[in-house]
């Protein structure tokens, strides 16, 4: 395993703690403050809401900037969301942080996917075929062997 992939999902699991824990105590500080259990419900789905319409953006800019700068900023927002949280525990802030927590936490795990499964499952290309090849040519793999569908 290269340094950058433990680098990778070092930050996923911190990450990953992070909102594992506001997922379970934001709801318990909701009911202690005397909040409904359909305010409850709105706060807990407030986690995925942000992973919804933050997924493909996120993918985009990944492909266009890379890794680093996208897990960085998760960890970064991560933070800052729980933080808000710790010092002003009231339901708005918790609100926010639920928004701040929810979000990150998909991002790291859809590129460790995608870096994962790129280094099982594509074949292995010539570096003059990594940022495409013109067209009528097939770009062969380290084998020599055209790539399939190409």
């Amino acid at each position: 395993m290269n340094a950058a992939l433990a680098r990778l999902i070092a930050g996923q699991i911190c990450i990953h703690a992070c909102m594992a824990g506001m997922r379970l105590a934001a709801p318990l500080l909701a009911l202690r403050e005397g909040y409904s259990a359909a305010a409850v419900g709105v706060l807990l789905a407030l986690f995925a809401l942000t992973q919804v319409f933050l997924a493909l953006p996120a993918g985009r800019y990944a492909d266009r900037h890379g890794l680093k700068r996208p897990v960085g900023y998760a960890v970064a927002v991560a933070t800052a969301g729980s933080a808000a949280a710790l010092v002003f525990p009231v339901f708005p802030v918790l609100c926010l942080a639920a928004l701040a927590t929810g979000g990150p936490r998909a991002q790291p795990r859809l590129h460790c996917s995608a870096m994962w499964g790129a280094r099982r499952t594509m074949p292995r290309r010539s570096s003059r075929c990594s940022a495409g090849w013109p067209s009528g040519r097939r770009c062969p793999t380290s084998s020599g062997r055209s790539a399939p569908g190409s």
